[in-house]
């Protein structure tokens, strides 16, 4: 174990230092127009993605360990201990960075931005005022804590609008909602035929439908709270996730080169953030779900495939490395 450790602790420093690089130049560039060479900002912007920089090191460090130290027959099973331990302490890392210190920063960086565009300086008082008033909309910025109070005041005037948006349903005729509003509308505010054949008031018809365009806004408001609390448990349990990946990947492959491993994992995290992207369109806006299903498909597919790969070279024996 202490072998594993010395070796995955080098791989993990390297690989997680050079994926932090990548993306330091990643937003120098892209802010450039903005802030020019500003190092800084760019240290500071790309360290609110420390999560995904922790996941690839550990990802691509016990990737290389794997690959090296199975070849000196040490058995899998040593692997996926060292693995456990491994995600649990760095799972718990990135949620409490991704709770307390990321949404800091985010507030940071969107600030020096403000500040830029407006070309002048905030005071320290009205950085407070500001930060303040951002933090109670914005849930990129927000810890779980405040997520949960966002949540449940979304969640209370959503039930008063539809409350509202039902009661306007009643008081216009079958013909004019059937004509004017989709199944799907209907559908889910739960609109039963009336009998309603009268004139009615056109005012009543103009205010349904911006109710309901208003609803439709906090609903996505909504899910885009409840996707973003649940992303930073996604991102911790994630890492047990790639930890088995990892390891089953350096079984398969020990014969290759370094730069075919790391080439190798880079595709497969690429695939899994790629994952993430997708299940947020999907929660939030509710898109791409079959996206979502083959996405997901692919790598569990691929994921099976080297597990059943591995396990078939440790019952005929291919690799005494197996125990």
């Amino acid at each position: 174990m202490t072998k594993i450790l010395r070796k995955f602790i080098s791989y993990f420093i390297i690989s997680g230092l050079v994926y932090y690089l990548f993306l330091v130049v990643e937003t120098i560039s892209l802010y450039f127009s903005e802030f020019g060479f500003d190092l800084t900002n760019g240290i500071l912007f790309s360290f609110s993605q420390i999560p995904a920089v922790i996941n690839f090191g550990v990802f691509i460090g016990l990737i290389l360990v794997t690959a090296e130290l199975i070849k000196d027959k040490v058995p899998v099973s040593k692997f996926f201990q060292f693995g456990l331990i491994a995600s649990l302490i760095f799972g718990g890392l990135i949620f409490l960075l991704s709770n307390s210190v990321v949404p800091k920063l985010r507030m940071t960086s969107f600030l020096d931005r403000y500040e830029n565009a407006r070309k002048e300086p905030f005071t320290s008082q009205e950085r407070i005022e500001k930060a303040t008033e951002y933090k109670k909309t914005n849930v990129d910025m927000m810890s779980i804590g405040l997520i949960n109070q966002y949540s449940d005041s979304l969640e209370t005037e959503n039930n008063s609008q539809k409350k509202i948006i039902s009661d306007l349903f009643k008081k216009i005729p079958d013909s004019i909602i059937q004509n004017d509003f989709s199944k799907t509308e209907i559908n889910e505010y739960g609109i039963s035929k009336n009998e309603l054949t009268t004139e009615f008031n056109r005012r009543d018809l103009f205010q349904l439908k911006n109710e309901i365009r208003k609803n439709t806004l906090l609903t996505k408001q909504l899910r885009k709270s409840n996707w973003t609390k649940n992303t930073r448990y996604l991102k911790s349990f994630l890492t047990l996730f790639l930890v088995c990946f990892a390891i089953v990947i350096g079984a398969n492959f020990k014969n290759q080169l370094i730069f075919s491993l790391v080439c190798i994992g880079i595709v497969i995290y690429s695939q899994t953030l790629t994952l993430l992207t997708t299940s947020s369109d999907y929660f939030i806006n509710g898109e791409n779900l079959l996206g979502l299903i083959f996405k997901f498909t692919i790598i569990l597919v691929i994921f099976l495939y080297l597990v059943y790969r591995m396990k078939t070279k440790k019952n005929t024996g291919a690799n005494n490395g197996y125990k």
